[in-house]
């Protein structure tokens, strides 16, 4: 129950956001759509190490969240939201860097 209602508290902070057009609905869900395609990535290489993985969708989970980043990531959508071409590049980053680190935790834990 805990983490069903953090999601949907953290869904409805982003909604909420992305429609007042807010800069920091667009920065957490560029770093979301990064984290979590780092994390669909990891599932499919350890598959064969840990098993269990579904890989049908984690390649629906990469190819939803890249066509959403391709989206957000267009110079119209980053200027709709106000944002300049290096907060872009250090939302991806810092969305990659948190999926490597869960990703690294969850291998060798």
């Amino acid at each position: 129950f805990e983490i069903e209602a953090t999601s949907l508290l953290w869904i409805s902070l982003v909604f909420a956001l992305v429609l007042k057009q807010n800069r920091w609905g667009w920065m957490l869900l560029v770093g979301e759509s990064a984290f979590l395609i780092v994390l669909f990535l990891g599932e499919i290489t350890s598959y064969k190490r840990f098993g269990g993985a579904n890989i049908n969708t984690a390649l629906l989970g990469i190819l939803i969240r890249s066509v959403l980043l391709v989206f957000l990531w267009r110079p119209q959508m980053a200027n709709f939201f106000g944002v300049a071409p290096a907060i872009k590049w250090r939302a991806v980053g810092v969305g990659a860097v948190l999926g490597v680190l869960f990703v690294l935790y969850f291998v060798f834990t």
